[in-house]
């Protein structure tokens, strides 16, 4: 099943009420036990076999600490590309940037990213769409990154990034993404749009980014 199928279930759970937490749902496609077919002729006629006899993928079921609906989805595994081991990498050395080395941030190569969650404001639980979410983004020299999206919560734009190790433990991973290096901080938030409004909030701004 492709990764955007995938973030898309995620997020029409969201919308459809389930309180959605899945912690180790790493999108690539398992795919389903190899079939065999087989056909015997008799009298001239061919039987086929039944498809309904098709062993199905294998299913997991992620339970729902919060005493929400429990889900139910193909199991879903892969293994992180990791940054190459010649690739010069300077790590950061603050979580507060500016100037220089938040360009640099900025410009800097995303290896992985997951979509995270968590329960609105004070609320002590996920309500569905009554929630927040953004993407955590790991870069080439392990450091992680929250980028979402809020209103007021930027100047220039309100799709923002800081380090993530100002997230509490409420939030809860959905999905993960293995991005190669292949897009930037930048890119990212820019998939994300600027403005913070209901049709482009910040669930539509993290599905996006995860669409990229």
């Amino acid at each position: 099943m492709d990764s955007k199928i995938i973030c898309l279930m995620l997020l029409l759970g969201l919308y459809g009420g389930t309180a959605v937490q899945a912690r180790n749902c790493n999108i690539t496609t398992t795919a389903p036990p190899t079939t065999t077919p087989t056909s015997t002729t008799t009298l001239g006629v061919l039987i086929s076999p039944n498809p309904d006899t098709t062993t199905p993928p294998p299913t997991t079921t992620i339970p729902d600490t919060d005493t929400f609906t429990t889900v139910s989805t193909t199991t879903i595994e892969t293994t992180m590309t990791a940054p190459p081991s010649t690739t010069p990498c300077k790590p950061f050395t603050s979580t507060e940037l500016a100037g220089e080395e938040l360009t640099r941030l900025f410009n800097s190569p995303v290896y992985k990213a997951e979509w995270m969650v968590r329960p609105l404001d004070d609320l002590p639980v996920i309500i569905g769409p009554i929630s927040h979410t953004g993407v955590r983004v790991t870069l080439c020299d392990g450091s992680q990154w929250l980028i979402h999206k809020g209103p007021g919560y930027g100047k220039d734009s309100e799709t923002v990034v800081t380090s993530a190790t100002h997230m509490s433990d409420r939030w809860k991973t959905l999905c993960t993404k293995d991005f190669k290096g292949k897009k930037t901080v930048s890119e990212l938030m820019n998939a994300a749009g600027t403005t913070y409004n209901l049709l482009f909030n910040c669930h539509v701004a993290s599905i996006t980014i995860m669409f990229q």
